[in-house]
Formats: structure tokens, sequence, C-alpha cells
């Protein structure tokens, strides 16, 4: 069997700056990538005795999304007023050393007064999220960051920003390295807002935290310790699983492992689910113990030994392989298949020449069929008559699901069509499975009805013709008659006014007809639109009549 991959976006990736230069020693990394969360260290609340810190630091190593493409920035024209704000990057003129300064309005000079600030909706994220732009030494704007959330605090440091911020859920700590590009998340606390920074001469970072009001210090350099846990892996079927590959670097003094557990209920937190395995020492390939399951987790555990330098890993890959599942045939039809219902009096009836069948002995047979591991498919077909066996084969290893079946050499009767289908190519020798499915039964029928027992007869100016149209395998759907080879039939019905049985009495009047001979031709037709035709010779006036075949 082909062994496929599950790959995660789950990604680690190694410091580029120093830990312990300042409080941006230990915040750079590179874009979209995550790795050990820097140290959160939280002070116990001095007002509530013994109670538990309210923010906590994760354990989890942070996995980071790539920032999203930059919007263009949007441009808010300035309310009116008294003294409007300049614009971004066209400061107002300063008066020179020796000028007085030159008032907005030289017609009233009164004096200025403060203008309120427009808070607006600063309580809210924007539907387009809030954003940071840099305004370089020439006026140009260019926008470094934009996120659903709100920015409530930033510090700078050589080129590196850190953002506070809040959200209905949690507060993050993030880092913009604009030059390079890269933005990445530092660290979350489940506060709803970070409101103040204040970066400390050693290299702590002191958090201001509301909702609720706490307040925290993060330290340079890297956890002790962090984990990551993957989301939950879908095989689609339950499979066994290979080898995990991991890509990345392991400085000295750091440690890396890896769990696993498996399942098959999406939600890990339920029953079902088997223990984590035990802690296997990173390798480039490692054998998973999770029994076979459609789900899988698995736990990175990062050790930074002294906080110098953090495990990396760039990208995991699952090796899994679901067993042969057996194709599957949901349906098989035989187009005609379906037989018109009887005709008579005021009905739809197939014997009327526009709804008349027209006999046609191929049948043309196909079927829906897929495979659960996506092989290549071959398909065997067979028929029989209703209730006899053995299966006969028709054709064997067709490729396409569709096979024009030409009935002509078939006695007439009942049938039904069998196909297998089988994946036995895309399956190591003897390891291909099948699945099968039966059509309802078809009618074939190749020969036409008979006429017989036809007789005429001269009643006053009036001519009787009476007969019978007989089929040994289906129902007569009709007969008609033409008169002197004329191009026109004319329908008539049977005794009993409906077209529903094998045999049927027919009995008809021509009336208007000229003394001397005719002929009169008769066809049947059966519900197959297989056709009979006799011919009758009369005379009128004359008592005898001639019958041809």
């Amino acid at each position: 069997r082909r062994a496929h991959a599950l790959i995660t976006d789950a990604a680690f990736a190694p410091s580029s700056g120093t830990p312990g230069e300042g409080w941006g020693g230990g915040f750079f990394q590179r874009a979209s990538r995550a790795r050990m969360a820097p140290t959160l260290t939280l002070p116990r609340s001095t007002g509530g005795g013994d109670r538990a810190p309210l923010l906590a630091a994760r354990e989890a190593a942070l996995a980071l999304a790539a920032d999203p493409p930059a919007k263009p920035p949007r441009r808010r024209t300035p309310k009116p007023g008294p003294n409007p704000n300049p614009s971004p990057g066209k400061p107002e003129p300063s008066p020179g050393p020796n000028q007085p300064a030159i008032p907005m309005n030289p017609a009233t000079p009164t004096a200025k007064k403060p203008q309120p600030i427009d808070t607006g909706d600063a309580g809210e994220a924007r539907p387009e999220g809030n954003a940071v732009y840099r305004i370089d030494p020439d006026g140009f704007v260019t926008e470094v960051f934009r996120q659903d959330v709100l920015i409530l605090a930033m510090v700078e440091n050589s080129g590196t920003l850190l953002l506070a911020t809040g959200s209905d859920s949690e507060a993050q700590i993030i880092q913009l390295r604009p030059d390079a590009d890269e933005t990445l998340v530092l660290a979350t606390v489940d506060a709803k807002q970070i409101l103040s920074l204040l970066p400390a001469p050693d290299g702590k970072l002191y958090l201001g935290i509301a909702n609720e009001g706490s307040l925290a210090s993060m330290t340079p350099g890297y956890a002790g310790k962090g984990t990551y846990t993957s989301p939950v892996l879908d095989a689609t079927q339950i499979s066994r699983f290979g080898k995990m590959q991991l890509h990345g670097t392991l400085p000295p003094g750091s440690v890396l492992s890896v769990a696993t557990r498996s399942g098959n209920v999406k939600d890990a937190q339920d029953k079902g689910w088997s223990k984590w395995s035990d802690e296997m020492p990173a390798e480039e390939f490692i054998k998973i113990a999770s029994p076979s399951a459609r789900f899988l987790q698995y736990r990175l555990t990062f050790n930074s030994g002294e906080g110098k330098a953090t495990p990396v890993v760039e990208d995991v890959t699952i090796a899994y392989q679901i067993p042969n599942l057996p194709p599957r045939i949901k349906s098989v039809q035989v187009a005609g298949a379906e037989a018109p219902s009887g005709a008579g009096g005021d009905s739809e009836s197939p014997a009327t020449p526009a709804a008349r069948p027209q006999a046609n002995p191929m049948q043309t047979i196909s079927w829906d069929a897929s495979d659960p591991n996506n092989d290549t498919l071959s398909y065997n077909l067979y028929f029989r008559r209703v209730g006899q066996e053995p299966w006969i084969l028709l054709k064997e290893k067709l490729s396409e699901a569709t096979f024009e079946w030409n009935t002509r050499q078939v006695a007439d009767g009942r049938y039904e069509v069998r196909v297998v289908a089988s994946d036995a190519a895309s399956n190591p020798p003897g390891q291909g499975k099948t699945a099968s499915r039966i059509s309802d039964p078809i009618l074939i029928d190749n020969t036409p009805p008979a006429i017989g027992d036809l007789k005429w007869k001269q009643i006053a100016a009036a001519i009787q013709i009476d007969l019978k149209a007989v089929d040994r395998t289906s129902t007569v759907a009709s007969v008609e008659y033409s008169v002197d080879s004329s191009k026109e039939w004319q329908l008539v019905l049977p005794v009993d006014g409906i077209y529903d049985s094998q045999e049927e009495a027919v009995s008809f009047t021509l009336k208007n007809l000229p003394a001397g001979p005719h002929q009169v031709a008769l066809r049947a037709t059966d519900i197959k639109g297989n056709q009979a035709f006799e011919n009758v010779f009369i005379n009128i006036g004359t008592p005898t009549a001639e019958i041809k075949k």
C-alpha cells in the first residue's frame, strides 16, 4: 500500500538574536514560526493573601501564523475644528528663530483652546483590523502590521517593536521586525487587555494588565521548558502510523522529546483515545508507538537547559498507511430496461406512432463505482437469466464504467447483470479486494409478435377483420392497418380496449371501401419495438378471400 503523509502547520524557528541583551534579546525569531516562549513571571497578588495569580504563563510553545498581506493604509479625513491635526508625513512649518509664530487665523488672533480627543470606536477592534504604520524621514507611510485586535501600547528598541494588544478573549505581546517583515507572538495571557509596557534596565519587560487587573513581568532569554501539542490530525480512515520525520536543529545543552496518542473520535478529550506514549528523544525519524486509529496527536517537549538556546523544529511529517478497503458500487443501470405501461382508451400509449418504441438489440450498461483508497479499478461483467445459475462472463478487464451490450445473440427472457469491481492492479499480488452489484431484472426481447387466426367477412358495405396478436416474451403494444399500400397507419384497439398482455384479440371494421380488390396490411408491435407484418387480400362483392403471408 502507498504511504501517505500528514504535514503539520506547526513550525518552530531559532532565535536570530542573543538572549540576555536587554529586553529585546529574547524576542528575535523568524516570521511564521514559533519556538519556546520567553519566561513569563507573575507576582503574587498583594491584596488577596494566598490567592493564585490572576495571570498564568502558557506552558505550550506558541504556534505562530504569518503576518497577513499588508493592506494599503487607510487615511482618515481630519474632523473640522479650529486646529485640526496635520496629516502624517506633512508636519506644520515652524517659525524661524527670528520670526514670530503665525496664528492659524490672522483675522481672529484668539488663544487656542484645547481640543477634545476623539476616541471614536477605540474600545473595539475595527472589522478590517487595527494597524501600525512606519513614516520615513521623507514622509512616506508604510503599513507594517494589521490584525483584528486592539493595539494598546508599543515600545521600540533598535527597529524591533513590541505591541500590547487586547481582544474579547485574550491579550498578546506581539513582536514586529518591519525591516525583516517578521511578525510573531511572544506571549499570550488570559486577561483581555495588556494596557502598558515598561522595559526595565535589567532586561525584564513589565506588563500592565486589565480585565482582570494585574502586573506581570517577562524576562529575556528562553523558558526552561515548554510544550507544543499539535491539532488533531485526521487520516480519514483507521490507519497504521509509520514514522514521524522532524526537521530542525538541537543546540548543545538543549533537549527535545516527542510523545503521541491516537483515537477514533475527533475530540481528543473524549474516551477512546490512547494514553500519551512515553517521551521519545528527538531524531530525524521516530517510530510512532500509538495504536492504529483514524486521528493522531503529537506533543513536542522543549528544554532549553539554562535558557540560552532552544531546540528548533522546522516541520513535522507523519507517514501513515490506510488499510486496503474494498471498492464501492453504488448502482448498476441498463438503458431501456424499463417497459412502458399498457395502452388503451385515453391513456398514454406506446402504440401511438409518436410513442412507439424502436427495436434495438443494443443495451447500455453503466454503473457508479468508487474506491476509498483512490485505487485504479477494473471491471468484469456477467449475466444470467433470472433464477438460473451460474453467471456467464460477458466482458472482463474493463477500465470504463460503461459497456454496450448487443443482445441479438441472447435468447429472449428476463436477465440480471452483475458488475464486479477490483482494485488488484493497485495492490500487491493477493491483496486486492473486490465488490459487486447486481442490476434490476431487464427484459431481452428481440422476437416480434405473431399474427394469427386472421379472417375477414363482408357485412353489407363494410369489411370486418378479426385476428390475434401473440408475443411469447413481452406485451403486445399495438396493432395497426394500412389499406392499399398507404403510408398512413391506423391504430386499432383490442377487443378488451387495452394492450396489457402477451395475447390480444383484435376486431375492426373497414367502411366506405369501393367495390373491387383491395390489400390490407397489418402490423403488430411489442413493447420492445419488435414488429410483425401480415397482408390480407379482399374483393368487395366476392365471398372468398386469399390470405398471403
